[in-house]
């Protein structure tokens, strides 16, 4: 899962939502981050990443991320009341953006 490090990709399917899991193991997101939202990020196994709102809101912190075998995109369960992540693919590497037909730039 080290293949994530500062790494850019689609938030819940959105092609003009961003999110970066920058090295340092915390997360950049605009929207999260005018709202003043904290969000670090943990490997959990080969597939699982939790992402948890240190700061900024005290209720629904965190939310699961599960990746493909690959690595080429992530689903999961949301911090809100647990809804669906939607398939969201990496956007710093072209030959994923490729795949289902999505053409996304980073």
């Amino acid at each position: 899962m080290e293949i994530i490090n500062n790494s850019h990709w689609q938030w819940d399917g959105n092609h003009g939502e961003r999110i970066f899991f920058n090295g340092n193991g915390y997360v950049e997101h605009e929207g999260w981050k005018r709202r003043d939202l904290v969000t670090r990020w943990e490997i959990i196994d080969r597939r699982t990443v939790v992402l948890e709102i240190e700061s900024g809101r005290a209720t629904d912190t965190k939310a699961v991320l599960t990746f493909s075998d690959d690595a080429s995109f992530f689903t999961g369960i949301n911090f809100h009341g647990g809804t669906r992540i939607m398939k969201s693919y990496r956007l710093d590497n072209q030959d994923f953006a490729q795949q289902d037909n999505h053409s996304v730039a980073p």
